[in-house]
């Protein structure tokens, strides 16, 4: 077996886990910017229902919306997981 074939079977299993990570992420951002314009201020709300299993969306996982959502919430700005009861108000007392 020549010398290049072996390079060949170590690098493109390692490099066919990075082409299928960098088509989920793709895919992600698709679906974040789908409904961000879809649902403007609801779409972080639509895509944690997503991730719920509230939508008869089959095709994706709940994992995949779930980075949906974060996504999201990344672009928006928006503070995840601060509605906390006590937390919340100690956070916004003056």
């Amino acid at each position: 077996m020549p010398q290049f074939a072996r390079f060949f079977d170590f690098f493109l299993p390692s490099q066919m886990g990075f082409i299928e990570r960098s088509k989920q992420a793709r895919l992600v951002e698709a679906d974040a910017l789908y409904l961000i314009s879809h649902y403007n201020d609801q779409a972080y709300r639509e895509a944690r229902d997503r991730a719920r299993g509230k939508c008869l969306d089959k095709s994706r996982s709940a994992s995949h919306w779930k980075k949906v959502k974060l996504t999201i919430a990344a672009q928006q700005r928006l503070i995840v997981g601060a509605h906390n009861g006590k937390k919340w108000q100690e956070a916004f007392q003056v």
